[in-house]
Formats: structure tokens, sequence, C-alpha cells
């Protein structure tokens, strides 16, 4: 598995953004600390999402409602989580 990674630097809506290569899936976690899965998401798409002026208004007017998704955790869930990792497994 192949994950590129951004964390924005100034979103009131996303915490943090990965893609994987493999698979062409796009990870969202959100301010609420949920994560969403998106799918079929192309490296130039992805390029464009984290390279936007805002990924906040980005992400509502071109993924939210477009792709395929699921969500992978909830805010619930992500409070008994330590850490997410978003590349290669730490030791």
């Amino acid at each position: 598995m192949t994950v590129l990674t951004h964390k924005p630097a100034d979103s009131s809506v996303i915490k943090m953004v990965g893609w994987d290569s493999e698979d062409n899936t796009l990870i969202v976690q959100f301010q609420s600390l949920t994560v969403w899965a998106y799918y079929n998401i192309s490296e130039e798409f992805y390029n464009s999402f984290i390279t936007s002026d805002s990924m906040g208004y980005f992400f509502n007017k071109n993924i939210r409602n477009t792709f395929d998704s699921h969500k992978i955790i909830s805010p619930q869930e992500f409070s008994t989580i330590k850490e997410i990792s978003f590349g290669e497994e730490k030791e």
C-alpha cells in the first residue's frame, strides 16, 4: 500500500487527508474526527484537492455525494484510538 499524506494548514472542515495509490482511495479525517473513504480518486484529482484554495469548498463541491464512499470511524470510535497512521505501520 502506497499512501500520500497531507495535513491542511487552515481548514475548518478537514483535519487530514490521505490517498492510496494502489486502489485510488481517498481517506478524509474531518475536524469532527470522523474518517471516511472515497473511491476511484485519481492522483491528479487528489493533487487538485490538496492544492486548492479551500479544501472544504473543494470537498463539498467535487467529492461529497459524487464518489462512492463509506464511513470508517465515527467520533465515538475515534476516542478509543490513540493514533491513526496514514502511512506505513510504525514499529
